[in-house]
């Protein structure tokens, strides 16, 4: 007989527990009660679901399709490719060209995970190789989920083609592979003309230079591919695809000129190098366009690599700096090899200022040409003495004779005549308290108190300074700007490098004028200069400067530096232009802390000359009156193994000299060689026996002797010599020759002479 379970009764809260605990089960004993406690709690879950889809619909239904859209849709951009940059005969100078680059896929590796493993090592081992990259870290990209993980950017055609043939050698990886399309900018002439044009960043932004100053121009409008892809990232079994092309940046045409801007680097380099110099800037100009044709400052960059210091001497100065100083080491090094000292810079002008002086004080009628100005040699003008150049006494002389002999004292008194109000006005005239205008960033802007005295600081004293050019700081393209407005008629214009912009097609979409933007002085006045500055260069201070068969006007600058504790610190400068009768181009040169001694007249004008020489030629600007070529150049004739008879016969025919070594009968070598051209009276040399090809000279010391003394000698000792400089100026001496003295050559070898005259700035 079973016993009776006896329930035990709590009292308390207990007891309240145990009741209500007996209530619930008697109540869930009833059916009923149990099926309206199921549908409830269904509703309830059915109404929650109903909510939440309500919610995804309703309120949140755009956000999640367009993340859907977003997850579908992959979305690559096309990069425009960048305008190109001509120069002014059409030479490409900046342009960009299809690279590549390289990602891969990792959510199209496929298959199961050994296979996975497999092609992992395959993408990595096989890209590393062609890239030139670590495979692990190739190998760990493959691991990501992702549809586009870039491994490489702007790689060139042959390591596309590579890659190209792999996938073609590995089919079961080239679908998790992709070649992107983009660009990347070229220089082709590397650092030809690199602070004008500037470079771009790796993103394509121009950063300096043209580059820069005309990056809206340049960019293109960038185009867009969708396709479309599943929710792991890869292609669907249908195709989808919307192409929406690139639209190509303009380009620009240039009035600079690729072969005058080669001139132009070529001498500044060698002028760094003949006079120890610090920097070299140097512009040529069209003075009736104001179109730049040549703007260049040493030392430059490459473009194609511009954060690379191109300097070898300060790159091992910063190499040998502690760790912790290098960065910032580098970044000075760069910002100085960036900077366009043109326009950027300002430098003391010296005397090549005292043409703007004369132009303002002739125009405004202050002075005339015949008027006369006495110098003895020193001037007291505010308590303070001021001289000429070696303390040279001039004397009576006119503006011209004033500007031929650089003379301080007498352009004191002309600054004097022309007064400290009107000479403000003529300063600002020329265009001397603006920035020129031109296309490119960074140019300076001169400011009262700073660069030049205002009219209402200037007193006798800032006057007189100022006068001749020793108390203003100017740029390069300010000076060589004032100077065309000078010469051109008086008109001042806005230089410019753009001179047209083409679409992509190559269609014009705008041209750039001379934008005068006044006249400074009259007609009258300017040629009345142009005369006066030709007279400078024929018989004054710009002897230097002269170029035989053509006329030249231009004047003479050596100025100590402002703004140094070196007291010997000078800057040296020529501003020149031809013809006078019909100024059609300018140049400067700037020469920054050359060798101590040397004047403007012996190295910036000499300078000049060279650049000149060539420019002149090649615009076709034509000689005129004489030469002054003391003899005209022949081809030496091929004479080799012909007669000494024969040989002599034919080397006279052509108005040349003849000596004979050895003691043969035919001619088994001749010096200079054949097709070697010489100056009429030159000697040719015929080795005629193995012992006479065994002859040497030596070269002796030219430096210091006269035209006529260089001559003599180079005929006693068996060479050939060649004239350079202004050889037949009076007092013109040897300052430099081609092969150093004491060196052992074969007879007849040509030695270049280098003549100057030494004249006061």
């Amino acid at each position: 007989m079973k016993k009776k379970r006896i329930r035990k009764v709590y009292k308390g809260p207990l007891g309240k527990v145990q009741r209500l605990y007996g209530r619930i089960l008697a109540w869930w004993s009833n059916l009923s009660a149990r099926i309206w406690t199921a549908g409830l709690v269904i509703l309830l879950c059915f109404a929650v679901a109903i909510g939440h889809l309500a919610d995804l619909q309703l309120v949140r239904g755009e956000e999640l399709r367009q993340k859907a859209i977003n997850q579908q849709m992959r979305d690559t951009v096309i990069d425009a490719a960048r305008g190109t940059i001509y120069d002014a005969n059409g030479e490409v100078l900046a342009q960009s060209a299809t690279v590549w680059n390289v990602y891969i896929s990792p959510n199209d590796i496929r298959g199961n995970e050994e296979n996975k493993e497999k092609k992992r090592r395959t993408i990595a081992k096989g890209l590393a190789e062609i890239l030139d990259m670590d495979e692990d870290e190739i190998y760990e990209k493959t691991l990501k989920k992702s549809y586009q993980i870039y491994i490489k950017r702007r790689v060139e055609s042959d390591i596309r083609a590579e890659i190209l043939a792999f996938e073609n050698a590995n089919p079961s990886v080239a679908n998790a592979i992709g070649l992107e399309e983009t660009t990347r900018r070229y220089y082709p002439n590397g650092e030809l003309a690199a602070t004008v044009l500037g470079f771009t960043g790796n993103d394509g932004q121009g950063l300096a230079g043209l580059e820069s100053y005309y990056d809206d121009t340049l960019t293109g409008i960038p185009g867009r591919v969708l396709t479309l892809k599943n929710a792991v990232g890869t292609e669907m079994d249908f195709e989808y695809e919307q192409r929406v092309e690139a639209q190509n940046g303009n380009s620009l045409v240039l009035g600079l000129d690729k072969v005058i801007q080669g001139y132009l680097e070529k001498h500044l380099d060698r002028a760094i190098e003949d006079y120890d110099a610090k920097r070299a800037v140097g512009i040529v100009m069209n003075v009736n366009t104001f179109e730049i044709l040549g703007m260049a400052t040493r030392h430059a960059f490459d473009p194609n690599d511009p954060f690379t210091i191109s300097d070898e001497a300060t790159a091992a100065a910063i190499a040998a700096l502690p760790k912790e100083q290098q960065a910032a080491a580098i970044s000075a090094a760069q910002s100085l090899q960036w900077r366009n000292t043109a326009i950027n810079d300002t430098y003391e002008p010296g005397s090549v200022f005292k043409a703007v002086t004369a132009a303002a004080a002739l125009d405004e009628g202050a002075v005339n040409m015949t008027q006369i100005f006495k110098c003895p040699g020193y001037f007291y003008v505010g308590g303070w003495r001021y001289k000429c150049f070696n303390y040279a006494v001039h004397g009576p002389q006119n503006v011209a004779k004033s500007l031929q002999n650089s003379c301080n004292i007498a352009f004191i008194q002309i600054g004097q005549a022309l007064g400290a109000s009107d000479f403000s006005r003529y300063y600002s005239a020329f265009g001397l308290t603006e920035r020129t205008g031109i296309d490119l960033p960074g140019e300076v802007k001169t400011t009262a108190g700073v660069h030049y005295h205002s009219a209402s600081s200037m007193g006798a004293a800032e006057l007189a300074s100022s006068s001749f050019g020793q108390s203003q700081k100017v740029t390069a393209l300010q000076m060589i700007t004032a100077m065309a407005t000078v010469v051109n008629g008086g008109y001042l214009g806005t230089p410019h490098l753009v001179k047209q912009i083409l679409d992509a097609n190559g269609n014009i979409v705008s041209t750039v004028d001379a934008g005068i933007r006044r006249q400074a002085i009259s007609k009258e006045t300017s040629e009345q200069m142009a005369l006066a500055l030709e007279s400078v260069v024929t018989t004054g201070g710009g002897k230097n400067a002269a170029i035989a068969g053509y006329r030249i006007g231009g004047k003479t600058g050596t100025a100590e530096k402002l703004d140094t504790d070196d007291k010997s610190a000078q800057v040296v400068s020529f501003c020149g232009f031809a013809p006078v009768d019909d100024p059609e181009v300018a140049c400067i040169v700037v020469i920054d802390e050359p060798r101590e001694g040397l004047s403007g007249s012996m190295a910036a004008a000499p300078l000049f000359r060279s650049i000149m020489e060539e420019v002149l030629p090649y615009m076709g600007v034509e000689r005129t009156g004489e030469t002054n070529n003391a003899l005209k150049e022949v081809s030496v004739p091929n004479v080799i193994g012909s007669t000494v008879k024969d040989a002599k016969e034919k080397i006279t025919g052509m108005d040349l000299k003849v000596k004979v070594l050895g003691d043969g009968d035919k001619v088994l070598t001749q010096f200079p060689a054949p097709e070697t051209l010489l100056n009429e009276g030159g000697y040719a040399y015929l080795f005629t026996d193995e012992a006479s090809r065994e002859e040497l000279q030596t070269v002796p010391d030219f430096t210091g002797m006269t035209l006529k003394q260089a001559n003599k000698k180079a005929a006693e000792i068996g060479l050939n010599i060649r004239l350079y400089g202004n050889s037949t100026g009076s007092g013109a001496k040897v300052v430099k020759q081609s092969i150093e003295a004491n060196s052992k050559v074969t007879p007849g070898t040509i030695v270049t002479l280098t003549f100057l005259v030494e004249t006061a700035d």
